[in-house]
């Protein structure tokens, strides 16, 4: 994967998915597992 995020900056999600796992939507084409992230 080409699009890393390893800080802590805050991101809104735009959009969620739920089909053999959950997934959250960042934008510009970015899904990512919904266990990488804690959610508030």
């Amino acid at each position: 994967m080409d699009n890393v995020i390893n800080d802590k900056t805050p991101y809104f999600i735009l959009s969620a998915a739920w089909y053999e796992q959950p997934m959250l939507y960042l934008g510009n084409s970015t899904w990512l597992k919904e266990e990488h992230f804690d959610i508030r």
